[in-house]
């Protein structure tokens, strides 16, 4: 948990210095004057790789603190390669869930522009997600085989039951998050509204999931490998 609040704190740090910045051109005025719309979608964009980037890294860093560090030479950049791609990509599709379930969120009428565009955000929200599932899917099982001696310790440690639990949970997951892909998607374009609410509803069910699949996860940074 202190790493945890580390990570939150630097991130809160660079958020208020980037918020400074940003907030001495108010209305679009700057120092030399108006700027233009080009300028500011520049400016907005720049933030936020910044702001993606830092929060990269500061996920891949936890990697030099855990199992993965254990290893020497090759195995062990192999190993931090890992486990990077790991909490990476599951910090962008997890991380991913809360702004797209805001911007869906009915808190009243929008106009059908707006609609448009919600319904564009989720589409491109699903083919990236299809990216770091996968990522994650192949760098977990990579990290159950250089944690585990054997498979029979899937069974017989609390370090393997516990990557069964978190397997399972992520299996719940992906299963929720392919109802809204290939069932409830489709049938957005035709305008259908249940389905947006249904895809909100599921949302949900996925932050709850992934709520307890990290929970799977810290307990996982505190057991024993092969124990």
């Amino acid at each position: 948990m202190d790493r945890v609040a580390l990570c939150l704190s630097r991130r809160a740090f660079v958020l208020d210095r980037l918020d400074d910045v940003h907030d001495i051109e108010v209305d679009g005025h700057g120092a030399n004057g108006p700027r233009s719309d080009e300028a500011n979608d520049a400016d907005d964009g720049l933030r936020w790789v910044i702001l993606t980037g830092l929060s990269a890294a500061a996920l891949g860093s936890q990697a030099w603190l855990g199992h993965a560090a254990i290893g020497r030479g090759a195995k062990l950049t192999t190993e931090l390669a890992s486990y990077i791609v790991h909490v990476v990509a599951a910090g962008a599709w997890i991380g991913g869930l809360a702004p797209l379930g805001e911007l869906i969120a009915a808190r009243k009428p929008i106009s059908r522009t707006a609609e448009t565009d919600h319904v564009a955000a989720l589409f491109r929200f699903s083919n990236v997600g299809v990216a770091f599932v996968s990522l994650v899917f192949v760098s977990g099982i990579g990290n159950a085989v250089f944690r585990l001696a054997s498979i029979r310790h899937l069974a017989t440690t609390a370090y393997g039951r516990t990557i069964l639990v978190k397997a399972i949970i992520f299996a719940s997951m992906v299963a929720v998050a392919a109802v809204n892909r290939f069932v409830l998607m489709p049938n957005i374009e035709g305008g259908g509204s249940p389905s947006i609410a249904a895809i909100r509803c599921n949302i949900v069910i996925e932050q709850e999931l992934a709520a307890l699949m990290l929970g799977a996860a810290a307990f996982l940074g505190i057991l024993p490998p092969h124990g």
